[in-house]
């Protein structure tokens, strides 16, 4: 059986055979297609099904809980969770929860082993509180200026400046390290701080596919284009790499700002030690407008080693263009529908009921038996392939979809 072998002038066939009247030009073939995508969003919005299901791997990194689905996932047509896992260890269950139960855990510091999607502004979040087996390590908290080394301002060659401690405000620490901005100081857009004589790190088993976060605090983000971090054995041997998003893509905002720099995107300057990195920069980029600024934070720069996970998931794409590009809806008469082909009178029973409607009262009785096969029809397709998932998650997710008026009996 294909799967995904059913086009739109499949079903415009269907619908003229169910059609009672032979006037086949009175109904355009705009209106059927549009009569089919109402037909699916109906179908769909009755329950997930097994042949919606795609999968996705992406990095997980240990005790990070925000994975941003179209940006840290790169998935544009999620529609609902149905499990995650890591890619080489099924063994390993993790459970879809309430969203607030997972934070109430993770919050505690407590691992459960927990799975939950919120959405952020209308983006669909991956909240994981889950015990990865890969490795992180601290190459500087970043809480103190002169703890583990001193961090130092250069004030010759950039426009950094009053760099200290700031003791009452961090993001992970309670403290953090603090800078200003004096942009007369010198004639170059950025603002730098070092340290290279902070407590050698053997980042051996991170080459090359290591990843560093840090927290960035920015009191004012009208200005500001970036940030790149230096990190090696000296100020002329080290690997380097620039950034202009946070680490989900998002743009840079005023206020705390979670930032990434991989490893395998770096630049390699000279010849570091890998065995006893003591050295890191971190560059603060801005344009020609950018005015005089104070308190600039960062706090906990940390390395992670990405785990693999796998995210299945039910797709919110219904169709495939003669291309194979994935569409959330079909378009033309080429487009695939996405439905089995031992099913596809569902959705032209659907369309068809719709149309009835359409024709006016003369025939309501047409319609009448078109709904009835309609939901006939899709009984069927929901006993063969609808999941009806337990998941606190789902239910909590799941669209407030109802069915047409009069469709369920």
């Amino acid at each position: 059986m294909a799967i995904i072998s059913t086009t739109v002038s499949d079903i415009n066939q269907l619908i003229d055979d169910y059609r009672k009247d032979t006037a086949s030009g009175q109904i355009d073939s705009g209106k059927k297609l549009r009569a089919q995508q109402e037909a699916l969003k109906v179908i769909h919005a009755k329950r997930f099904y097994s042949f919606m299901v795609r999968r996705k791997t992406f990095d997980y990194y240990v005790d990070e809980v925000d994975y941003s689905i179209p940006d840290s996932v790169s998935i544009a047509d999620f529609r609902e969770i149905k499990d995650v896992r890591f890619v080489n260890d099924h063994t390993h269950p993790i459970t879809q929860v309430d969203p607030d139960e997972l934070m109430l855990y993770s919050g505690k510091g407590l691992v459960r082993d927990q799975a939950a999607v919120i959405f952020h502004d209308a983006t669909p979040v991956l909240k994981l509180n889950i015990a990865g087996s890969k490795a992180s390590t601290t190459l500087h908290d970043a809480a103190d200026h002169d703890a583990n080394g001193t961090w130092a301002a250069d004030t010759t060659g950039s426009d950094a400046s009053g760099l200290t401690t700031d003791t009452t405000f961090g993001k992970v620490y309670g403290t953090s390290i603090t800078y200003d901005l004096t942009v007369a100081q010198s004639v170059n857009n950025y603002a730098d701080i070092s340290i290279s004589d902070m407590t050698a790190v053997d980042l051996t088993t991170y080459l090359d596919l290591g990843v560093i976060r840090m927290w960035w605090y920015i009191p004012d983000v009208t200005n500001i284009t970036g940030a790149t971090l230096r990190w090696g054995s000296d100020s002329s041997n080290y690997w380097s790499k620039a950034i202009t998003t946070q680490v989900n893509q998002e743009t840079l905002v005023t206020g705390w700002n979670r930032i990434e720099f991989k490893w395998r995107d770096a630049t390699k300057t000279g010849t570091p030690t890998i065995t006893a990195i003591d050295y890191l920069l971190f560059r603060t980029s801005y344009s020609a407008s950018q005015a005089n600024d104070t308190d600039f934070l960062i706090n906990d720069i940390r390395m992670y080693l990405p785990e693999e996970m796998e995210l299945e998931y039910y797709s919110a794409y219904t169709a495939k263009t003669s291309a194979g590009v994935w569409i959330t809806k079909p378009t033309t008469t080429t487009d695939t529908i996405i439905i089995p082909d031992t099913h596809a009178h569902v959705v032209a029973a659907g369309a068809s009921w719709i149309i009835m409607k359409q024709m006016g009262p003369s025939f309501a009785n047409d319609a009448k038996d078109m709904r009835l096969e309609f939901q006939d029809a899709l009984k069927d397709l929901i006993t063969q392939y609808g999941i009806k998932t337990n998941s606190v998650v789902t239910r909590a997710f799941r669209p407030a979809v109802r069915w047409p008026r009069r469709l369920t009996r």
